[in-house]
């Protein structure tokens, strides 16, 4: 199947693979892992409607003339991993068992190839439920590769104002940017 297939350029060099992708012998699903998920924005992105660049068909189609905050200045794509240190299987033969994270490529589910930026930004554990489980986040130390709408790519310090991400993931807030 085309969704279990390994693709070496969906997964970044330096990202960390714990366990066995897919961990079938826990009932996960047959998916390749990824590192990379679009931004959807800044909410939580089973429930409310999308506010960054991709949206789920639901919400729409997002086109170029909607990203009114500039395309410079909105996030696209962003970095998973596989470091958070207290995700647990929940279910199934291997429940209560240390799972670390699910990213795939092909899946388009929050917390596998959709990303906001709702919870702690690049943290290494759930802290607020799961929102850190959709949160981007990186094995690189201090921050989070992303590419924004334009192409341009940029390494986004996990130091950045909460506030200033969050403009960063929408497309129309609207929110004077300006260097970051």
């Amino acid at each position: 199947a085309t969704v279990s297939t390994r693709i070496e350029p969906y997964l970044c060099p330096t990202m960390v693979l714990p366990r066995p992708v897919p961990e079938e012998s826990c009932g996960e699903p047959k998916r390749a892992p990824g590192s990379y998920a679009v931004c959807a924005g800044t909410v939580n992105p089973w429930r409310e409607r999308h506010d960054g660049a991709i949206v789920r068909q639901l919400d729409g189609i997002t086109r170029f003339r909607d990203i009114t905050d500039g395309t410079s200045q909105t996030l696209m794509v962003g970095e998973f991993d596989y470091g958070l240190k207290n995700y647990t299987w929940r279910r199934g033969p291997c429940a209560g068992r240390l799972r670390w994270g699910a990213a795939a490529w092909a899946v388009g589910y929050p917390g596998l190839s959709i990303g906001t930026t709702r919870g702690v930004f690049n943290s290494d554990r759930l802290i607020n439920g799961y929102d850190e489980f959709y949160t981007f986040r990186s094995d690189h130390p201090g921050g989070v590769n992303f590419t924004l709408v334009d192409g341009s790519v940029r390494f986004i310090s996990e130091k950045i104002d909460a506030n200033l991400l969050d403009a960063l993931a929408t497309r129309q807030g609207g929110e004077p940017i300006g260097e970051f």
